[in-house]
């Protein structure tokens, strides 16, 4: 495990302390996190990477910088979750989204599931004391051959059964298991826990989280269930009508049934909502250049040229 204790001082820096702790099952749960991590760190911040992660080395060095500066308790980081191969890295080929990556230490912060570990604060931070700032992460432990190599999918589908038979357990461990499902092109059952934990957030009186949408209609592209996304995703749309990657969808979903004038239309819509927003997972491109490419498609459908 990687403790990232920064220093802020003259000197500038970051040091680094690795833990040698191997647990049984080959994984750190959080709460042998907190117990092995909060001893260790001591200064006024706390930087939390995993470690198939790495802080960008060029925009990184401006980090301190902000921090000396800000009134913040948390800091947003822009995380780029790399898909396809480790060892063809397209630096293009990503899935952003901005998280809770740095936070004061002494706030009696703490991480809850044995996988995929979010943060609980012991009180309620408000809006004013989160930063976003523009350094990004960059994640690649998702990468084709790095999941096949660790056999990480089945792993992780093991603790999240353990944390499934949890009576109190989130809404969210179904959706981790979806995308498990997911990566294992299970898709029967990943439609299934799709929808499960839509209802599960429902029955809390939680609006379902834009992801779930994303990943659901994302499944029925993926196997070209057109009749299955449509006028569904109209709905999802309502939920979240800035979320780009769900007009993208719709744009595809459109272009599929032929109906290439609408279509063109939600590409637009993409070109003008961009591939930035900052509150949902955004595949890059899908507001910029891979809707601009379908943009030219529809258009030499419908026998138009691009105006621009």
């Amino acid at each position: 495990m990687w403790i990232q204790d920064l220093l802020i001082g003259p000197r500038k820096s970051v040091k680094s302390t690795v833990l040698p702790y191997i647990p049984s099952n080959g994984l750190m749960t959080s709460p042998q996190l907190e117990i092995s991590a909060y001893n260790y760190v001591k200064k006024k911040w706390i930087l939390w990477l995993d470690a198939d992660e790495e802080l960008d080395q060029e925009r990184g060095k401006f980090l301190l910088k902000e921090l000396e500066e800000t009134r913040a308790k948390v800091i947003v980081l822009p995380v780029l979750n790399y898909y396809g191969d480790f060892s063809k890295i397209r630096r293009e080929d990503y899935y952003l989204l901005y998280q809770p990556r740095l936070f004061r230490n002494y706030q009696g912060i703490t991480f809850v599931n044995k996988i995929h570990e979010a943060l609980k604060f012991q009180e309620k931070i408000q809006e004013d004391e989160v930063e976003r700032v523009n350094v990004p992460i960059h994640h690649y432990g998702y990468m084709e051959d790095l999941i096949d190599e660790k056999n990480k999918s089945d792993r992780n589908l093991a603790l999240l059964k353990e944390e499934l038979s949890d009576p109190e357990h989130s809404p969210w461990i179904e959706y981790h298991i979806v995308s498990e499902l997911y990566r294992q092109k299970n898709f029967e059952a990943a439609f299934q826990f799709v929808n499960l934990s839509i209802m599960r957030f429902i029955k809390e009186e939680i609006y379902p989280p834009s992801l779930l949408y994303k990943l659901k209609y994302e499944m029925l592209i993926e196997t070209e269930n057109w009749e299955g996304a449509w006028p569904g995703i109209d709905k999802a749309l309502e939920l979240y009508p800035d979320y780009v990657d769900l007009h993208y969808y719709k744009g595809l979903i459109l272009y599929h049934l032929s109906q290439y004038e609408e279509a063109l239309k939600s590409f637009n819509h993409c070109l003008k909502l961009g591939d930035q927003e900052s509150k949902h997972l955004i595949l890059n491109g899908v507001g910029s250049f891979m809707a601009k490419e379908y943009c030219d498609l529809c258009l030499e459908k419908i026998g138009k040229e691009d105006p621009a």
